[in-house]
């Protein structure tokens, strides 16, 4: 007999393998972004559900009006952003680690963009069924201000609604909301 420390089973007489991580974001597409013009997010995000609204707003959140209103952006090059959906329900921290520090952060004016182009409730990358897309954004404090997961979701006859939640907020997403971040 070999001395040492002897081989046991594992429980149940199964097989171990090894955990594996499972992932939150299933990636859905790529949407290539052309340079973004300086941006005075002011002017661009309205309270208008009206018909002729270039954005058919029908709300804005009150942390959004609070922390983003007063935000300006010098202009921003061309970018791809990456669309993904969530899995099941998660944490902001969750995403963002998943995400990456690099790749997390979308500027106001990128958001923008991409509402824009739905702005009707048109077909695109952004679901337009209720559920929500959730871009991680400074505040109007710039390079130095807090990120917020900025969101926004359709609602069917009245336009987007828009707000921001801390990333600190204990609150999950759910399951099939979308999720926007640099490719």
């Amino acid at each position: 007999m070999r001395a040492g420390c002897p081989k046991l089973a594992p429980p149940n007489g199964a097989a171990q393998k090894p955990e594996v991580p499972k992932l939150i974001l299933d990636f859905v597409r790529t949407v290539r972004l052309p340079v973004q013009p300086r941006f005075v997010a002011r002017d661009c995000f309205k309270e208008d559900g009206s018909d002729t609204a270039r954005v058919k707003t029908w709300f804005l959140g009150d942390n959004f009006k609070d922390h983003f209103l007063g935000k300006v952006e010098e202009p921003v090059g061309e970018t791809n952003l990456a669309v993904s959906r969530l899995t099941r329900n998660a944490l902001d921290r969750k995403i963002r680690s998943e995400l990456g520090g690099s790749h997390e952060e979308v500027a106001l004016s990128q958001f923008w963009a991409l509402l824009q182009a739905q702005g009707r409730g048109e077909r695109g990358p952004l679901l337009t069924n209720g559920y929500a897309i959730i871009a991680y954004i400074r505040d109007e404090n710039g390079p130095h201000g807090l990120l917020w997961a900025v969101n926004a979701s359709w609602y069917d006859g009245r336009g987007w609604g828009v707000d921001a939640y801390s990333v600190e907020d204990p609150g999950n997403w759910r399951a099939g909301h979308q999720v926007l971040s640099r490719n």
